[in-house]
């Protein structure tokens, strides 16, 4: 059930993702104000590691200042610079201060996030924060031997890319164009309890589904939500789209056993018996976030 997303409609802040399966899944994009939060956290504890490790390094100063300082400025860049994208490959796209302001980082295909997307969208930020600010605070160091007509050009163009995310509806920044990101609300992680029982109790279908644990095991908390999308949508789905989603859950779990039900029916068996292992699992301390997820 591979979530290939595109764009299908938007209010404000809330984007609405076509699924092939023709299925509408609505995400709401995070504020700036969030997104300036939950950084301003991140950074803060940027400092508090870099300050924790260098309390460390206190007995090198008997050595030299210099020693000191220079392994305090190789802990900034390194945690500068991999924090963010470590954080976001390993937790869903998520840092400390995004789990704070309740955002994450998203694939704008509906893949899992790689790391090779979370080190491209964050690697950006060299260029469109850090850099720029440079060039508007040190502007007389840094273009000292350049032409004065330069300089407003410069602050110009530092200014364009730190206000990049104010002209996108997305509120992308050019780290998310170039690494096929969005930052969003985190969508609702809990599993619901009373979802599966009148979703069964609609159907008058006698029959009951098993599946094994093999089956149950490929998919995770992401893919259950998005089931949960199609089951609660109203107007319910078309029949077509049902069938074309149970064809592929079928084919993704190598479900070939005949069933008398209808394909909502099905949906709904396989949500709860999903739901269930998925609890089972998490209740042993195992958390599997989507299909990717190898734990």
């Amino acid at each position: 059930m591979r979530m290939d997303l595109k764009q299908h409609g938007a209010s404000e802040r809330g984007q609405s993702l076509m699924a092939p399966e023709g299925v509408a899944i609505q995400v709401e994009v995070a504020t700036l104000g969030r997104r300036g939060m939950a950084f301003v956290i991140d950074l803060t504890c940027i400092t508090g590691l870099c300050l924790l490790l260098l309390m460390f390094l206190i007995p090198l100063i008997d050595i030299g200042v210099d020693v000191g300082g220079a392994f305090g400025l190789v802990a900034w860049f390194l945690l500068l610079n991999f924090y963010f994208p470590l954080f976001e490959g390993l937790k869903g796209g998520r840092t400390p201060g995004k789990m704070l302001t309740k955002i994450r980082v998203i694939d704008c295909s509906g893949a899992a996030l790689t790391l090779k997307a979370v080190f491209a969208r964050n690697f950006m930020r060299d260029l469109e924060l850090w850099l720029p600010l440079k060039v508007i605070f040190f502007n007389s160091i840094l273009m000292s031997d350049l032409p004065g007509w330069s300089v407003p050009f410069a602050i110009l163009w530092a200014l364009v890319l730190l206000f990049f995310p104010l002209f996108s509806s997305q509120r992308f920044r050019l780290g998310d164009l170039v690494a096929g990101t969005m930052v969003v609300d985190c969508p609702r992680v809990s599993l619901l309890k009373d979802l599966a029982a009148p979703l069964a109790s609609d159907n008058k279908e006698e029959e009951s589904l098993t599946f094994t644990k093999e089956q149950m095991s490929v998919y995770g908390v992401y893919e259950l939500q998005v089931l949960e999308e199609i089951l609660r949508q109203k107007p319910p789905p078309k029949k077509e789209v049902l069938d074309g989603v149970v064809a592929k859950i079928k084919g993704k779990i190598a479900f070939d056993r005949k069933t008398d039900l209808s394909p909502r029916a099905f949906l709904a068996e396989f949500y709860r018996a999903q739901r269930a292992h998925l609890e089972s699992e998490m209740a042993l301390g195992k958390k599997k976030l989507d299909k990717f997820d190898e734990h």
